[in-house]
Parts: C-alpha cells; sequence; structure tokens
C-alpha cells in the first residue's frame, strides 16, 4: 500500500473538515475526553474538539498529512504539531477561531472542572519536561483511518516530524497504556505520570518525551 506525506500549507477548510473526520473516527473512543464531557455528550463534542485542535494547529502549528496516492490522494491519516515558543491556543485569533466554538458546546459543569485542573496539569507538565514544553516541539494529536492502522501510517508521520524538528525534542502527553507503550518502542522516554479525577471517570496522563 503506498501512501505519501506532505505538509499542509494554508490548508483548506475541506482538508480540515477531511482530516477532523478521520480523526472522529480515530478518537471514537478517547477515554479521557469522554471522562471529562460524559458519553452522552462525548459523540457531539469530539468532532467540535477535532475541529478546534486542527485550526488551532493550522495557524500555530504545523499539520502534516499521509495521502493514499493510488486512490486520488485520498488524506489518510494526519498529525499536529506545535513548534518552539508556541502551543495550543496561545493566540488570540486561536482562541478565537478555534478554542471558542468548543467552549460554546462545552456542558458548564467541565468549563468548571477544567478551571480547576487546569495549574494541575499545567504544573505536572512543568515537572515532566521542565522549560521544554515550550523550547521544544509538541506532538499534539494523530490519527490515521483503522483500514490503514497497522501498516505504519503513524510511525511514518512522526518519523517525518522528527526530521523537522533539527536540533529540538519532541514531548507528548498520552493517556492510553498502549499509546505510552507505541511511544516507547519508538524512542521516547517516559517522564511520569498523574493520576487525574474526571467528572465521568478516572485516567492517567503519561508524560513522553524524545530527545535527538
Amino acid at each position: 500500500m503506498n501512501y505519501t506525506l506532505r505538509k499542509l500549507t494554508d490548508p483548506t477548510p475541506e482538508e480540515l473538515e477531511e482530516i477532523r473526520a478521520i480523526f472522529d473516527i480515530a478518537f471514537a473512543s478517547e477515554r479521557a475526553f469522554q471522562s471529562v464531557v460524559g458519553p452522552e455528550k462525548f459523540p457531539q463534542i469530539l468532532p467540535i474538539l477535532n475541529r478546534a485542535q486542527l485550526i488551532a494547529g493550522s495557524l500555530g502549528g504545523e499539520i502534516i498529512i499521509a495521502a493514499d496516492a493510488a486512490n486520488s490522494n485520498k488524506i489518510i491519516g494526519a498529525i499536529i504539531w506545535f513548534g518552539p515558543g508556541r502551543e495550543i491556543y496561545d493566540s488570540d485569533e486561536q482562541r478565537k477561531r478555534a478554542l471558542g466554538p468548543l467552549m460554546e458546546v462545552f456542558p458548564p459543569e467541565a468549563k468548571q472542572w477544567y478551571a480547576e485542573v487546569t495549574p494541575k496539569m499545567e504544573a505536572f507538565k512543568k515537572a515532566s519536561f521542565g522549560d521544554r514544553a515550550r523550547t521544544e516541539w509538541y506532538l499534539q494529536r494523530v490519527g490515521v483511518l483503522p483500514d490503514w492502522q497497522g501498516k505504519g501510517v503513524g510511525t511514518a508521520l512522526i518519523e517525518e516530524g522528527r526530521k523537522r524538528v533539527g536540533k529540538h525534542g519532541i514531548a507528548l502527553q498520552a493517556v492510553e497504556p498502549k499509546n505510552v507503550s507505541y511511544y516507547e518502542y519508538l524512542g521516547f522516554k517516559n517522564k511520569g505520570h498523574i493520576d487525574v479525577q474526571a467528572l465521568h471517570g478516572d485516567f492517567t496522563v503519561t508524560s513522553l518525551f524524545w530527545e535527538p
């Protein structure tokens, strides 16, 4: 199965929506976000979360896609990166165009939960990475269509990013144990974890870092 990788430059709304649909499928069982907004509201809010992250990535980060070369270059996977000195929702434009629409559909109790837990999570990130959470690259999100999972597409997207970071490292946080193991297999070092009590369940966040 042949696929190509390329960075999206000035992605169109149609391209972002195509990737959003892939992320909706890839993260259909995302435990952490479901634990925050609840299983009933999760299916309706997940697409808005994915759209928000993609818009933010298009404004302040980088989006790299994998495309099926044998099927009119249909997008089959994508990854969102934020470079040194940047992070998701760090600009007025990102907050207006990406975070704003997401917050409009957030349950009030989830907004309150986030307000209370964010300082704790920021302190954990600081303890895990030090200043490198801002001075290095950050892998925000990566997703691949189910038919292409297990065929090296996700790894190729990560490797393409590694080629671009130069002397910088890569930080990320993962929830699912299988994902933690996957990143460790790729050479990321476990920098610690934190147990999080959410409104509709508990989950564990693990920090990982790759040194060039």
